[in-house]
């Protein structure tokens, strides 16, 4: 298959590059020659020559381009690359040039690295190592032994004092890591090798003196500790991959000049000179979004992984925050996001339609766009769109537009029942006018008491929130009366309240049996004694948690962790400083030493001002997603009630974005009549934390 590339790209007539202080640096490595040529790859020079190609085009200064590439001769055995020595991607090249940067650079200023050749994965013993036991490396050229691993490690120690020089990191890593790969069955176009012991020997690992902090254990909100390898936990900076750790990165062949590019590099190219400018932040989730749109239209036979920070721009610093969209693509004649019944989406859902993605703040202003369109049918984990009407767009919606819902049309809506506010009964009417999910009501409750709720004030002319039958909520603060927005307010903190409740009880109705026997989950207390997860399991302020999953199937499992804590605070615990959207849980290998088990302990503590409010024990709720495809539950987040100022007008409300896309996979389900194998699950487990008392130890807990 033949791939075609877009090269139209128009810089904005704002970018005015003198508002760029910063220096950027980047290093480009492509390593295209390895001296076995069954190794030899087509299309990895390709991809920093046209990455080249393109940074130029920007224009942007200051900016220091360093590339590094090995050729290989047409026809010829010759056992150097082509290239001149002084560009050769050795290891004393890479490295010194990572050093100098490092050196000569200055704070806040943007480093771009890119890699395109041979990944290699290692099994080893070390404890920075990734959960299953292996190590990872880039393929780099040697002229002694033909290749010389760049390992894991080292790179992360380059990295390390880049970041500690308050250097702003992106890498894009395309080559793969899968070790799927031998020497008798390898595909020219297949980015990834099997680990040579003969170029491991000749190149023994420096002996591990100091740990850089990025494979430390990280602390998380609620003090839960992970351990990541640096490739799955890029603390400090933003890491772009080919695929998933199990997958393979392939190159393709592009119609337009007949030359091979790695996949990665071929969409990400495609994607910035559609949407980016210097004179426009481009959100590196954003970003990454509409890469993943091109891989589900185009290639669906990789998985891109983003890790680190999400919230930087691409060659820039911090982004305005944005709306959660959701990227589109076009397929077989028909608009498509990668959203459906799982995530309750509806026909007639209406969603806004944006060449970018685009904050808040600037939505109002904007000259091109947005589109408006409609769900006309939905499938399990994909649904598809019409448009019906355009505003200001000067072109048709492409692959990798960004879309916002705007109007969901949920089965239950929220009823808010006021409480002697008749006065007020206008404001609170125009408040909630276009809201799609918050309805006024003066009707007694009767059904479905879980998504009512009163409001009334108090003698301080303060609103307060009730359930349904007039009891306050704990840990919801009141909201005074005095501000000009309070009514929003009130009515963003019951959209907040219910979130976090849809979240609580989520689960798959009809979940696949295969799937909910393939794992198991304990806990252990502080002594490693069994918990008893049935019930609600109990455990002493400061104490550790033991969380065990184990995989007891054949298949590949994807594990995303969230908790839940009193002061209605969603937390992904996966993704907390800058880990993956799920951990990836290969089934039991003996060969391999692979033990199908994940590990790790959250140390449970009590709120501060839930303490100073007089509680002594609280109750957090951890829910365990399980999935059968790489998927992200990151709709699910959301902070602590009343650290945002949430606002309903407008024909849009922060509950119907959720519910409209409370999930978003990276991979698109099978359509064509098989078997489904995008089947998830969930469990709910709640944990009470309790003030160790006078003559109890801190390390009791319930037991089994």
């Amino acid at each position: 298959m033949k791939f075609k590339l877009n090269d139209t790209f128009e810089l904005s007539a704002l970018a005015s590059l003198d508002m760029v202080d910063s220096k950027l640096w980047v290093v480009l490595i492509g390593v295209n020659f390895y001296r076995c040529t069954s190794k030899t790859l087509k299309g990895a020079v390709n991809d920093v020559e046209k990455m080249e190609l393109y940074l130029k085009g920007l224009g942007r200064e200051p900016m220091e381009l360093s590339t590094f590439t090995a050729t290989s001769s047409q026809g010829s055995n010759s056992q150097i690359p082509i290239d001149d020595r002084s560009v050769w991607p050795t290891y004393e090249n890479i490295t010194s040039k990572l050093n100098q940067i490092t050196q000569d650079s200055s704070p806040g200023d943007f480093v771009y690295i890119q890699f395109s050749g041979h990944g290699a994965k290692q099994p080893t013993t070390q404890e920075y190592s990734e959960q299953n036991g292996t190590d990872v490396a880039l393929t780099l050229f040697d002229e002694a032994q033909g290749s010389r691993y760049l390992r894991g490690l080292d790179l992360a120690r380059l990295l390390e004092d880049m970041m500690n020089k308050n250097l702003i990191l992106t890498i894009a890593l395309d080559c793969c890591f899968s070790g799927s790969i031998t020497r008798d069955n390898h595909s020219p176009t297949v980015r990834g090798l099997a680990w040579d012991d003969e170029i491991d020997a000749a190149y023994p690992p420096k002996e591990l003196i100091d740990c850089p902090s990025t494979a430390h254990d990280l602390r998380v909100q609620r003090d839960a500790y992970w351990k990541f390898e640096w490739l799955q936990n890029p603390r400090g900076f933003t890491l772009l991959t080919a695929c998933s750790p199990h997958e393979i990165a392939k190159e393709l062949e592009c119609k337009d000049d007949n030359k091979y590019y790695g996949a990665l590099t071929f969409f990400l190219l495609d994607t910035l000179r559609r949407t980016y400018s210097p004179a426009t932040q481009l959100k590196i989730q954003s970003l990454y979004d509409r890469v993943c749109a091109s891989f589900c239209a185009l290639w669906d036979e990789q998985t891109p992984m983003l890790l680190g920070n999400r919230d930087v721009a691409f060659l820039g610093s911090t982004c305005l925050p944005t709306a959660e969209y959701i990227a589109v693509y076009r397929k077989d004649g028909s608009l498509r996001m990668r959203i459906g019944h799982e995530q309750r989406v509806c026909v007639n859902d209406e969603y806004e339609v944006y060449p970018r993605a685009v904050p808040d703040s600037e939505r109002r202003s904007l000259t091109d766009g947005p589109v408006k369109a409609k769900v006309t049918a939905v499938r399990n984990l994909e649904c598809d769109l019409t448009e019906l009407e355009t505003i200001q767009v000067t072109s048709d919606i492409r692959t990798g537009w960004m879309a916002r819902p705007v109007k969901h049309f949920p089965g239950q809506p929220v009823f808010v029942k006021l409480v002697d506010l008749s006065s007020s009964a206008t404001e609170w009417e125009n408040s909630v006018e276009g809201n799609p999910c918050v309805y006024l009501t003066n009707d007694s409750f009767s059904v479905d008491k879980l998504r009512h709720y009163h409001v009334r004030l108090n003698e301080k002319m303060e609103y307060e929130i009730l359930d349904d039958s007039c009891e306050k909520f704990d840990n919801v603060p009141a909201i005074s009366n005095s501000s000009s927005n309070s009514v929003n307010r009130v009515i963003g903190a019951i959209e907040h309240i219910e979130k976090y409740k849809l979240t609580k009880t989520l689960q798959n109705p009809s979940p696949s049996p295969m799937l909910e026997n393939s794992f198991k989950v304990r806990f252990e207390g502080p002594d490693g004694d069994e918990l008893d997860s049935e019930r609600t399991m109990e455990i002493s302020e400061n104490c550790k948690l033991g969380v065990i999953f184990q995989n007891v199937s054949q298949l590949r499992l994807y594990l995303s962790l969230y908790y839940l804590n009193p002061e209605w605070q969603v937390v992904g615990l996966t993704r907390k400083g800058g880990g993956p959207d799920y951990i990836i849980i290969e089934p039991q290998n003996s060969d391999s030493g692979n033990k199908g088990t994940w590990r790790s302990r959250i140390k449970m503590t009590i709120p501060q001002d839930l303490k100073l409010a007089g509680q002594n024990s609280c109750e957090d709720v951890l829910k365990v997603f399980v999935t059968m495809k790489p998927t992200s539950f990151s709709m699910l987040t959301q902070g602590r009630l009343g650290t945002s100022d949430v606002s309903t007008r407008g024909g849009s409300s922060h509950l119907s974005d959720f519910s409209a896309s409370l999930a978003v996979p990276h991979r698109s389900p099978s359509l064509d009549g098989g078997t489904d194998d995008t089947g998830w699950t969930t469990k709910k487990f709640t944990i009470r934390t309790h003030v160790v008392t006078e003559g109890e130890g801190e390390g009791e807990s319930q037991k089994v």
